[in-house]
């Protein structure tokens, strides 16, 4: 048996777990004995899915004990899903905890460690320079690298709305810190060339970063004689299947520029929602990027800002345009979700080139 380990702060209903947790768990067990180290202190249904799963499965919030367990262990890779999401898996991955270490794209950066000796990501989200973008050694999975289940669409609640207007819906389902100024112009440019339309968001889990963000639109808005109130609806944080109902009620998402959406656009893609993208230099402005190309949909990638601007409008204005690209999605979404080939590709790596 190899003896394989993953590391991770999220082994809970989270993005990490969406995106990872079938390595764990369809790894092939003839070959792999599973290890799982939980750095945290919250479990669910899905904590319970990977540990019955695993082989291993140890939780604990003491360092010490974290490293004498994974010494014990003696694994023959260890692989951490989001380095640079918690300080204590900083303190980890910055160790020889086993001879080969491995990053992946929970956190979609380079660990900058000398001990991670692999970055693990997806072909389609990565370009011919990438590996200077590295301090790992970069192998590229095959599509976006992940097995990723079909979403649970079966709760969905829809959102509260007192007067929903017949405007076009313009849906940002990312974080708002994603959101940064250089970028704010975008909802005015759409505005100019389209009045019928309206802005959504959803408020962040710090009030300051949403305050912020409104304030910086707003500013922009009235400057150019616009009542933001008017033109923008910031949803309250709300559980999953609220936000699949919010989704579900838009029309056109709007990606983010230069941090992509990866999990939130995988899911509104399970909802048949256009996406507008603008990929950029590095591998986390580039996951909706990919997820269009596996779609065949290069419609609604754009090259520059203006063109974003110009596809959004043009997703607004004309049905015909969107309904294609809807009946696009439908055709070929099914080649997204529960994809076996990096995974395989994975094990024969792992098996052939890296032990």
């Amino acid at each position: 048996y190899i003896r394989i380990g993953f590391v991770s702060s999220f082994f809970r209903k989270h993005t990490i777990s969406k995106l990872f947790k079938n390595w764990i768990i369809k790894i092939d067990k003839k070959y792999f004995k599973k290890f799982v180290y939980y750095v945290g202190n919250k479990f669910d249904d899905t904590t319970k899915e990977i540990r019955q799963n695993a082989n291993y499965f140890f939780y604990h919030s003491d360092i010490d004990k974290l490293i004498d367990q994974i010494s014990l262990d003696k694994l023959d890779i260890l692989i951490y899903l989001d380095i640079g999401m918690k300080s204590k898996i900083q303190i980890l991955s910055s160790l020889r905890l086993a001879p080969i270490q491995c990053n992946t794209w929970g956190h979609p950066v380079t660990s900058g460690f000398k001990n991670i000796d692999y970055y693990l990501s997806g072909e389609l989200m990565e370009n011919k320079n990438s590996q200077n973008c590295y301090s790992e050694k970069l192998i590229v999975l095959p599509n976006l690298g992940i097995n990723y289940d079909f979403p649970n669409l079966s709760n969905i609640i829809k959102p509260k709305l007192l007067n929903k207007s017949n405007a076009t819906i313009f849906l940002n389902i990312q974080s708002l810190f994603k959101l940064l100024p250089q970028d704010d112009h975008i909802y005015l440019d759409i505005l100019k060339k389209n009045s019928n339309i309206n802005f959504w968001f959803i408020n962040g889990e710090n009030s300051s970063v949403t305050n912020l963000f409104k304030e910086r639109i707003s500013k922009l808005f009235t400057k150019e004689g616009y009542d933001f109130k008017k033109y923008t609806y910031f949803h309250p944080k709300c559980n999953q299947e609220e936000f699949f109902g919010i989704i579900e009620e838009s029309d056109i998402i709007l990606d983010s520029l230069n941090w992509s959406g990866g999990n939130t656009s995988l899911e509104a893609i399970s909802l048949n929602k256009p996406i507008v993208t603008c990929p950029s230099a590095f591998m986390r402005g580039r996951h909706t990027y990919g997820i269009l190309k596996i779609l065949a949909i290069e419609e609604t990638i754009a090259v520059s800002k203006k063109e974003y601007v110009d596809i959004a409008a043009k997703l607004a204005s004309d049905i015909n345009f969107r309904n294609f690209i809807i009946n696009k999605i439908k055709k070929n979404k099914h080649k997204l979700f529960n994809d076996d080939k990096p995974i395989k590709f994975l094990e024969d790596t792992i098996r052939k080139k890296m032990l």
